[in-house]
């Protein structure tokens, strides 16, 4: 997983915050309560006979998160989906870092698969 933020004064640039070889959780625990990010997420999909890398991006602006912080993201939020999350299989935009569960994942890459259904996903 990796996360990308803006840098505390300037809203023009984004810098990478953290990353790890964690799943999901560990993401969430990265992730500030009250700030604005950009994060990507590897999630193994496994069908019985094959697996396959499924790759989540996660757009989190906080209510709590200063406005100007908040409408600068949004803005750049197409931008940086474009250079840095072309290949995700599902987006989640959230407001609160406990909006994002293992099963609201698994039910999005669910419903985005193709005729080999994933049966288990490894976050």
């Amino acid at each position: 997983w990796v996360i990308f933020g803006h840098a505390d004064s300037g809203l023009t640039s984004l810098v990478l915050f953290a990353h790890g070889p964690g799943g999901l959780q560990d993401l969430l625990d990265h992730l500030d309560p009250a700030g604005v990010q950009f994060a990507g997420l590897c999630v193994v999909a496994s069908d019985g006979h094959s697996q396959r890398l499924k790759l989540v991006s996660i757009f989190h602006a906080s209510s709590s998160a200063p406005i100007r912080l908040r409408a600068a993201a949004t803005q750049q939020k197409s931008a940086v989906a474009s250079m840095l999350m072309t290949a995700a299989h599902v987006h989640f935009e959230v407001a609160a870092v406990t909006d994002v569960t293992h099963d609201d994942v698994a039910k999005k890459l669910l419903a985005s698969g193709g005729a080999h259904a994933a049966t288990s996903f490894e976050f």
